[in-house]
């Protein structure tokens, strides 16, 4: 799933809540989103340009115009009946985070995590955990991309591979020693190489290739890919996850360090 035509739509926040699992809605969505940060965290909200419900009122967070979620708080808010768009958290420095893009629709509700403009320590899934129409597990994101990425690290036993991805600093860093890593983060600049780690190596729970629905933002090219593209591309199509007609959807916001 890609929202390759977006209209930015302002949220307010609206009640906050317990962290506990909230009742369906008959059609009317609503998302709730955890922050165990300590500190108040800011999320843009773009709503898709034929999303039916649309034109909510606004709040502003750090310039940000969407939702802003106190320390150690939950907040539910309802975009109306039907809505399309994408939710993502800043990090305390002002860096994009991982982006959350829904479609609720009358029989079922897609989602992803994207993590090609930005990463953050955040997931999304079905407020009652149920897995996904295909059987797989229903939460996207990852909890600590760190973690994950040092997992990949430890097993990968290539280092010229290795001492390639050690030359972006901006989006792999390593210790002194080379034995872990530091630091990772995405945005539109980062090399494939990088993108292969996260995608491929790494297996992030999430798309940081493009896909092949994006077709470079063409829906009218035919974008052939060949090798560890055609791969990656594979692997970003997989990301998407369909539940049935979940009307309650809960991000859950982790610690960034």
């Amino acid at each position: 799933m890609r929202f390759t035509s977006l209209t930015l739509i302002l949220f307010p926040l609206l009640v906050l809540v317990s962290a506990s699992p909230v009742a369906k809605r008959n059609g009317q969505p609503q998302i709730t989103i955890v922050n165990n940060e300590p500190r108040t965290v800011c999320l843009q909200v773009e709503t898709g340009a034929d999303s039916p419900s649309r034109d909510p009122p606004t709040t502003k967070c750090d310039g940000i115009d969407g939702i802003s979620v106190p320390a150690g708080q939950t907040t539910v808010f309802r975009p109306g009946p039907l809505w399309h768009g994408a939710i993502t958290p800043y990090t305390r420095t002002g860096a994009r985070g991982t982006r959350f893009e829904l479609n609720f629709q009358p029989d079922v509700t897609w989602y992803d995590a994207d993590m090609e403009l930005g990463m953050s320590g955040a997931t999304l899934g079905p407020s009652d955990k149920q897995p996904a129409i295909d059987g797989r597990p229903s939460l996207v994101g990852e909890l600590d991309p760190l973690a994950k990425a040092n997992a990949a690290w430890a097993r990968e036993k290539d280092w010229g591979y290795k001492a390639v991805l050690w030359q972006f600093p901006q989006y792999i860093s390593v210790s002194e020693d080379k034995s872990r890593l530091t630091y990772v983060y995405m945005d539109k600049g980062a090399p494939d190489v990088v993108r292969i780690f996260f995608q491929l190596t790494a297996a992030f729970n999430a798309y940081v290739y493009k896909g092949s629905v994006a077709q470079d933002g063409n829906p009218n090219a035919k974008v052939h890919v060949e090798g560890v593209y055609a791969e990656m591309e594979r692997a970003a199509d997989d990301q998407t996850r369909k539940v049935d007609n979940k009307d309650d959807m809960t991000i859950t916001i982790f610690r960034w360090g």
